[in-house]
């Protein structure tokens, strides 16, 4: 059986894949990631807050976790809506986020609170483990985000940051950083169009 001959364009094609698989190049090596030395900030709360102003979020500062939360009581008194909490003493807020999964729900919420495990100083990223479904959920929902963290967490970089995160059992994490931001329409900057219109990290010692 004789095979039909390809068109020339479809042969110069052709030759083309031919030689570039015939071209087979060593992959340049990896970086050692762990020689460093890495950024460290000489105040990395100062640099964290800058970073995080620039993004388009907050900080707000506490002595102790008892001053915090009597704040994050104010300020779920005056949301003017539906709020919902997470945090290592408990849950609060007039939304439980333990309950069934009702989006409904979720959707008017005012005001979202949530425990972030570590900040980073270099580009005001906060990890938030979000296994819960609901409480997923509740941070791209949420007009205003809250997210409390330590400041012995904060760490300078990225690369410190990867080194403590243990995500082998976290059914989901995500680093957020600042509020909902986009300028891809005529390269304008909009706060807010794809989720939370405002982001406060509060850090306390």
């Amino acid at each position: 059986m004789t095979v039909p001959e390809l068109p020339s364009s479809d042969r110069s094609r052709q030759a083309i894949l031919d030689r570039l698989r015939s071209r087979v190049l060593s992959a340049p090596p990896l970086p050692d990631t762990a020689k460093g030395p890495w950024v460290a900030y000489d105040d990395p709360a100062q640099q964290f807050e800058t970073v995080l102003s620039t993004v388009g979020g907050s900080c707000r500062w506490f002595d102790d976790r008892q001053a915090l939360e009597g704040a994050l009581r104010e300020e779920f008194k005056a949301a003017g809506g539906p709020t919902a909490c997470w945090l290592s003493t408990g849950s609060s807020g007039s939304v439980d986020l333990r309950g069934a999964i009702d989006r409904a729900s979720l959707e008017p919420l005012a005001v979202v609170a949530a425990e972030g495990r570590l900040a980073v100083a270099e580009n005001a990223a906060v990890w938030v483990d979000a296994s819960l479904p609901r409480l997923r959920a509740a941070l791209f929902l949420a007009q205003r985000m809250i997210l409390i963290v330590p400041r012995s967490s904060l760490v300078n970089t990225m690369h410190e940051a990867y080194e403590q995160l243990r995500i082998s059992g976290v059914g989901f994490g995500i680093f957020i950083s600042g509020p909902s931001k986009t300028a891809d329409i005529e390269q304008s900057l909009v706060i807010g169009a794809h989720g939370v219109r405002s982001q406060q990290v509060w850090l306390h010692a």
